[in-house]
């Protein structure tokens, strides 16, 4: 009975693999080596897809019955798919701005979109309705597919056979697991060594001190498969002429005697996604538009989008209005309420309209709603007023704020910001917390920025501009992508800027000793000059905090300098300690410290403040936590010199310090309260925050009485929890130390906040534990938590919709 059983397990299992593979060769992959041709000719109905989006995994299954169930009328249509988070410049190309979209081509050409559900037979029906159609949109041919010469020496040796079949020729290469650095004497006998991936970077430019670590640690991950080296264009200028780079990083993978350029997202896992393909393709390099780092939304299908143009028809409407406004560049503070505004959207859409508007494209909307790069800025419009919404970013909070009806005001409800007199002060609003205080108006100078023009300097004129008055001047290379990007917010700065502070710069290629001289190193640098002062600006670069800066410095010049004390985001009510160079030392020497450095400048270290200030108070008032744990708060604004000492460039930065360690760890998780809680935790439970291997890591918890929640040694905290879920498997710890949630030991022993129901929670490179992603109770709408629990339900452990809610004793 046992042999027959496994007989057909075995048939089933084959049964299943084969049709798995009948309907994957069915559905053709597209890439960039053959999207031009492949759709050149016949009917193609093609899926652009993504790997993080949580609609294309709904999705998945529809594809497969759809490609495999086709009917004899469409034997004539081919079926394929695009990944745009490997090749983005494809998608950008057909215009596509969300997943899954599907296009139907004919002969290389766009004949129509699919809209509506994604049901096989509307997508039958929707083939079958336009397969005769005649093509409306001609696709635009990739600028990459021009061939280029292939030196000789880089073409790939002759395939060896024998008489038992051929052999693999590939060469042992990456063998030490490093970055090979290249130079003019070994450049091109590395790359004849087998396939390899270069990147081509200069030593001012920001963006390659990015992708820095991110390159070290895929040359790791690409051992024995795939060289990773690296060239400085800055000493070996001919090799990075020679090969047409034109801006940096430039990322080009060599192949086969080929080459193809990489435009895709900087993470890791996209760049390994990209050198394992391998593709042989031939290519120059594209100096198109760079796609964002990570989209903000990644599905906007439930979502209203706001415009320029429909912005007051949308709030014409008879349902309330529920709009998130947003920029590209806002980060994590944006990207992480973007799933939480999609589940919203499908669970209102009834109720309320859900909408959002990008206020980089769309500023017109953004300018007259008083949207002042606080980003994201939430307003629930209704009855022709507004609100503010002032709570948590999390879903209960949103659910709560949507389901009690608002009391709105006339619009527009953002508060002018103004300022005291005296000393800078926030002025309280009626429709919501203290702002950062702005200059509304001043009596222009003469003499400064009269045409309101951007002024360009050269060695001669430098020091004559900076007598005239204060002066807020940028740095650049031409061939810098961070500065071709500020071009458009430095011209307007400038004319709003008129008569209080010339707004100039100077290229750094053509004045190099110049911009040496004022200490400019990595592009571009922007430095205000005022009275003898000279003030480097480390905030963001959008228009409203760089207005904001020249307003706080105009303030100062005028001989009144103002108070930004921390207070003006953490007062003595929030119970967080505010942190100075005097007390900098003596604050570690006591306890850990978990510190928030932010700037008065900066609008999105206001999203900070709430969920700060709640896990101030939960240390202090949680028997457990009490004395375990200093929550602190230092003002980068006044305190300069200890901010720079900490290699704070950005804000909000949160940084988490060993107990007499004047040297942090970034923490790059969540802001949310119940993430911050959880980090804490685990950094204070005793002995195992000082691991440094995984292995030590199972050791340990073998040996001690420990419990932990779910464990993920994931070292790329940047990606979605839904990419790592398939090599959970490998990491999790052996069960008798695999504790879920539903074990009391950690709930009753740690106090886990009553508001985490489940978490995952990762060793990152610096040894010390945080919350990866926390989530509430999963829901049938939350793809992310139903996932992860279909998993561990499939593994045969309990899921988290089994799991008990103790009450932690020591609360």
């Amino acid at each position: 009975m046992r042999s027959l059983t496994t007989l057909g397990g075995l048939l089933l299992g084959a049964s299943f693999a084969l049709a798995r593979t009948l309907s994957e060769s069915l559905s053709q992959e597209l890439v960039r080596a053959n999207f031009n041709t492949t759709t050149a000719t016949g009917l193609w109905f093609v899926q652009y897809t993504s790997p993080y989006c949580s609609h294309c995994k709904v999705f998945a299954p529809t594809w497969e019955k759809l490609v495999e169930g086709s009917d004899t009328k469409m034997q004539t249509v081919n079926f394929a798919r695009v990944n745009c988070a490997v090749y983005g410049d494809i998608c950008e190309q057909n215009g596509i701005k969300g997943y899954p979209t599907m296009l139907l081509h004919k002969d290389g050409k766009i004949v129509k979109e699919f809209v509506g559900s994604r049901e096989v037979e509307r997508l039958k029906s929707f083939i079958k309705q336009h397969m005769n159609d005649n093509p409306t949109t001609p696709f635009i041919p990739s600028p990459m597919t021009p061939a280029i010469y292939v030196s000789p020496s880089l073409r790939p040796p002759p395939a060896m056979s024998t008489l038992a079949g051929p052999v693999d020729a590939r060469p042992v290469v990456n063998t030490d697991s490093d970055v090979k650095v290249l130079t003019a004497s070994n450049y091109q006998s590395v790359l004849a060594k087998g396939p390899a991936f270069v990147k081509f970077y200069t030593q001012w430019c920001g963006s390659c001190k990015k992708i820095a670590p991110i390159w070290v640690r895929l040359a790791k991950q690409m051992e024995h498969k795939m060289i990773i080296a690296e060239v400085d264009c800055d000493e070996y200028s001919d090799i990075c002429k020679a090969e047409g780079i034109e801006g940096y990083p430039t990322l080009i993978q060599f192949s086969g005697g080929r080459k193809e350029a990489y435009n895709g997202y900087r993470t890791l896992e996209h760049l390994k996604a990209f050198a394992e393909t391998n593709l042989p393709v031939i290519s120059t390099p594209y100096y198109g538009k760079p796609p964002p780092l990570r989209p903000i939304f990644e599905d906007v299908s439930d979502i209203v989008v706001g415009t320029n143009g429909n912005f007051e028809t949308m709030l014409a409407q008879e349902n309330p209005i529920f709009v998130m406004f947003y920029a590209p560049w806002c980060g994590e503070a944006c990207r992480s309420l973007a799933p939480i505004w999609n589940l919203l959207a499908m669970e209102f859409q009834s109720r309320i309209v859900t909408a959002m508007v990008n206020c980089e494209e769309h500023g017109d909307v953004c300018k007259k709603e008083r949207i002042q790069g606080f980003y994201p800025t939430l307003i629930y419009y209704a009855k022709g007023g507004a609100a503010v919404y002032e709570g948590e970013p999390t879903r209960e909070a949103l659910r709560a704020f949507i389901e009690k009806p608002q009391v709105v005001s006339p619009r527009p409800v953002v508060p002018i910001l103004t300022i005291d007199s005296d000393a800078l002060r926030p002025v309280p609003s009626a429709a919501g917390p203290l702002q950062v205080p702005m200059v509304e108006s001043e009596t222009p100078h003469p003499t400064v920025n009269v045409d309101g023009e951007v002024l360009p300097l050269t060695d001669t004129t430098f020091q004559s501009m900076l007598a005239q008055g204060p002066a807020f001047v940028r740095f650049y290379l031409p061939q810098c992508g961070d500065v071709k990007a500020l071009d458009k917010i430095w011209t307007q700065l400038a004319l709003d800027t008129q008569y209080r502070t010339t707004i100039a710069e100077v290229n750094c290629e053509e004045h190099a000793n110049l911009c040496k001289a004022e200490g400019a190193e990595v592009y571009p640098a922007l430095t205000y000059y005022s009275q003898g002062e000279q003030i480097q600006y480390l905030g963001p670069h959008d228009i409203d905090s760089l207005k904001t800066m020249v307003d706080i410095e105009v303030f100062r010049s005028r001989g009144s300098v103002p108070s930004l004390k921390a207070e003006l985001l953490f007062d003595s009510t929030s119970r967080v300690q505010v942190i100075t160079s005097s007390n900098f030392q003596s604050t570690l020497a006591q306890r850990p410290a978990f510190i928030v450095f932010y700037s008065s400048r900066c609008g999105n270290c206001k999203t900070v403040v709430s969920p700060w200030s709640q896990v101030a108070q939960w240390t202090q008032l949680t028997q457990y936590m009490q004395n375990k744990v200093t929550i602190a708060a230092v003002n980068c604004d006044k305190e300069a010199d200890l901010c720079k000492a900490q290699g704070i460039e950005e804000y909000p930065t949160i940084m988490y310090y060993k107990k007499g360690s004047s040297s942090g760890s970034q923490y790059t998780s969540g802001v949310s309260s119940p993430a911050l809680k959880l980090f804490i935790v685990f950094a204070t439970i005793p002995g195992i925050s000082t691991l440094e291997k995984d292995d030590d890591l199972a050791a340990q918890l073998a040996k001690e009485d420990i419990d932990v929640v779910y464990v993920l040694l994931q070292r790329e905290p940047d990606h979605r929890i839904s990419s790592y879920i398939h090599k959970m498997s490998t990491y999790i710890l052996p069960r008798r130390k695999m504790y879920s949630s539903s074990s009391l030991g950690l709930w009753e022993r740690y106090c886990i906040p009553s508001d985490i129901s489940w978490a995952i929670v990762e060793l990152r490179n610096d040894d010390v534990y945080s919350a990866f992603s926390v989530f509430q109770d999963p829901s049938p709408n939350d793809r992310r938590s139903k996932s992860l629990r279909d998993w561990l339900l499939l593994d045969g452990r309990r899921g988290p919709n089994h799991m008990q809610k103790p009450t932690c004793p020591l609360k």
